[in-house]
């Protein structure tokens, strides 16, 4: 009984290692190809530019299509609560929302620092948690509250500021790559639920 927990402690190991292999190479792949010559002209992740083009090239290469193979080894409660196939399409748009929404591929862009380790364990853990947080957010009109958060236990009552709106709506990510799901903040009120 011990010898087979050592041997599937031992072959789960085995593969989240090829994993951080293949994680690693992606990543240094998608370095490469941002901080070369011809891609040093279109800098900085916004609309205007031609680097959703080149990230979605990226996503078509033998790099990513590496790390999804070796990702879909993974026992993962997250695919298997999914209710899609674990087909390989599957795992591509998880992974890939994984490296759009995470800001990776802006921060190579912009040359800022990755911490990979960190951004690997995130990784790892998003595919192996068995339970995922899922926050409601309601739009109150009319009212005006004497506090920015009321706490309630079970919910809170909270007023956002711009800003801060556009951070959990992911405005600048969604703009990018999923503009069918970009909410203005403008046009929200200050004053929301979660």
């Amino acid at each position: 009984m011990e010898e087979k927990i050592i041997l599937e402690e031992a072959k789960k190991n085995g593969i989240e290692n090829k994993i951080h292999q293949s994680f690693k190479t992606y990543i240094e792949h998608v370095k490469d190809f941002f901080l070369n010559d011809t891609a040093k002209k279109t800098k900085h992740l916004d609309l205007h530019s031609n680097n959703k083009e080149k990230i979605e090239k990226l996503e078509s290469g033998e790099a990513f299509s590496i790390l999804i193979e070796d990702t879909m080894k993974i026992d993962s409660p997250f695919m298997k609560a999914q209710f899609f196939d674990e087909s390989k399409d599957t795992w591509k748009n998880a992974i890939r929302n994984f490296f759009r929404r995470s800001t990776c591929y802006a921060d190579i862009i912009n040359n800022n620092t990755i911490d990979q380790k960190k951004l690997f364990e995130t990784f790892l853990k998003l595919f192996k948690n068995k339970q995922t947080k899922i926050s409601y957010y309601a739009l109150i009109e009319s009212v005006h509250f004497p506090k920015e958060i009321l706490d309630f236990e079970s919910f809170k009552i909270c007023r956002f500021s711009k800003s801060e709106l556009d951070t959990i709506f992911s405005s600048t990510t969604n703009k990018m790559y999923y503009p069918y799901v970009k909410i203005d903040s403008t046009l929200l009120q200050l004053v929301s639920i979660t």
